[in-house]
């Protein structure tokens, strides 16, 4: 069953954002944006309500919403009017919706919720080919794209002419707009564009209205809206709602289209016919040609578009973060069995409980980031050189892994100590017959598991008759830890063995030549 984000719903409520600009932020259709306002509004919760609830709660609420009574006499909407009234300022469908209340209370009729009143306006709206009107506000939106013109440059690198991206960013209230040129439309100029733009706007707006292209919304259809993770991130870190324009509907960016117009006739254009030596020579002639449109008077603005920016617009505009947006990857990969994803040169632990889940990265030039069903799950620095090894740490491994890192031979023979003497020489000589103690570690710790699990004096028998035998199997002992049955009756002298193996070498470190050691 689909689930509702109603706190956050809450929480852009008070944001005072329009239905469209929620919906779009939110990834829902509008009509179930409506929805949810509607069931939050009747029901006059407050933020911290909703908080204390939860989503899962309010969510259950929600779907106990009984429909309303077909049976009713519904007062009419006179659409023609409200469409009207509409362009008026200050004037919202909230608004109009009262008055249509009041009206339908004086005739003694009922009257449509406000969801199903924003519905049919929609659908007159749409039978009727009305075109809906956008006001804008100082310092509420910019809108952005890509030139369609792209002028040619000589790229060293390749040895011949290519083309260059124009972006253009444009604020619909002061008309003043941004131009930047890169080499091509990926995620990262995409992204260097929009921070020079609000670096030259000097703060930034409250939305911003990109056209559906892959870089800025990677899925849009009626009911279904996906964005860029890297533009999300881009624009949480400066405080910007996104709300992408409607498919093959320009309307909603036309100042973006009007810039995209100006900075087409009258920067690009004149420039045909020239070759460019490189990328920033062909910026640099660009800038001259912006030059002449900024300086130029605007009849409606009565002054030029910077200047009525830096007077009417700039101040409010939200101030920019001390530093500006560092550009982040995202990906996913599939955790393999050594718990390591890469990242990179290198490659980087996760918890070793996430081996075969599907995770996502976030990689910048600082730190490496993995998250798993939205929480973090391990963080590391991003090393750039090429490091031989995994770079892991150590609260990611199974407890096997971390106890085998930090294994020595004084710890397990003073854990063999513990147990018994004769679990003590079966550790020491296996030590003393190999080339070297770490190789028999695996063994050593084999056996400290058997006394854990089926006890201590279980291993001890069972090394005591092992050193019987005058041969340490480390097979043997596993039985007779596991079968203490069939320990044979006559046990091993250990006093006498102990002698006879060291022999002239106190201390108990040598002599394992006397025994023959094999391993499980």
């Amino acid at each position: 069953m689909l689930m509702f984000d109603f706190v956050r719903c809450m929480l852009l409520m008070q944001n005072n954002l329009t239905t469209s600009e929620m919906a779009a932020s939110m990834n829902v259709s509008k009509p179930v944006m409506l929805d949810m306002m509607t069931f939050l509004k009747e029901n006059n919760f407050t933020i911290e309500q909703a908080k204390t609830l939860g989503n899962g709660q309010l969510n259950k609420m929600y779907r106990g919403i009984p429909p309303p009574d077909s049976r009713q006499q519904f007062f009419q909407p006179d659409f023609n009017h409200i469409h009207k009234e509409l362009a008026k300022k200050e004037v919202t469908l909230e608004v109009l919706w009262n008055e249509y209340r009041n009206a339908a209370f004086e005739k003694g009729m009922s009257d449509y919720s406000y969801s199903r009143f924003c519905a049919l306006y929609r659908r007159w709206s749409a039978a009727s080919k009305v075109v809906m009107r956008i006001k804008h506000k100082p310092g509420d939106a910019v809108e952005v794209d890509w030139s369609g013109i792209k002028p040619l440059y000589y790229h060293e690198a390749s040895q011949s002419y290519r083309e260059a991206h124009v972006f253009i960013a444009a604020l619909p209230y002061s008309l003043d707009f941004f131009f930047d040129v890169f080499e091509d439309e990926k995620m990262e100029s995409w992204i260097k564009a929009h921070v020079n733009a609000f670096e030259y706007f000097g703060g930034v707006p409250r939305l911003i209205k990109p056209d559906n292209l892959k870089t800025g919304v990677t899925k849009h259809e009626r009911l279904e809206r996906a964005l860029n993770p890297v533009y999300v991130e881009m624009c949480d870190y400066y405080g910007i709602a996104i709300v992408p324009t409607r498919v093959l509907k320009p309307r909603d960016k036309s100042h973006a289209e009007g810039s995209v117009g100006i900075v087409e006739r009258k920067i690009i254009a004149p420039l045909r016919g020239k070759k460019f030596d490189c990328l920033t020579g062909l910026k640099e002639e660009m800038q001259k040609n912006r030059d002449e449109v900024m300086n130029k008077t605007v009849d409606v603005l009565g002054c030029t578009r910077r200047e009525y920016y830096l007077k009417e617009e700039k101040e409010f505009m939200r101030p920019l973060p001390i530093e500006p947006f560092e550009m982040v990857t995202w990906s996913k990969q599939k955790v393999p069995n050594d718990y390591v994803i890469k990242a990179g040169l290198n490659r980087y632990s996760v918890p070793y409980k996430l081996y075969g889940k599907t995770v996502s990265i976030r990689q910048t030039s600082s730190v490496v980031e993995v998250f798993y069903n939205l929480e973090k799950v391990a963080s590391h620095a991003f090393v750039k050189e090429l490091q031989r090894f995994p770079i892991i740490l150590v609260e990611h491994m199974p407890r096997n892994h971390r106890e085998y890192l930090l294994y020595t031979c004084e710890d397990f023979l003073k854990y063999a100590g513990s147990v018994g003497p004769a679990t003590k020489l079966v550790f020491q000589i296996m030590m003393d017959g190999s080339k070297a103690p770490e190789q028999v570690y695996p063994d050593c710790a084999s056996l400290k598991n058997l006394a854990e699990k089926y006890g201590k004096q279980n291993l001890e028998s069972a090394c005591n008759a092992v050193l019987a035998t005058g041969k340490v199997d480390v097979k043997q002992i596993d039985k007779y830890v596991k079968w203490p049955d069939t320990i044979p009756q006559k046990s091993s002298n250990l006093t006498e063995i102990i002698q006879e193996v060291h022999h002239n070498v106190p201390g108990m470190t040598r002599g394992a030549s006397q025994f023959q050691c094999t391993k499980k």
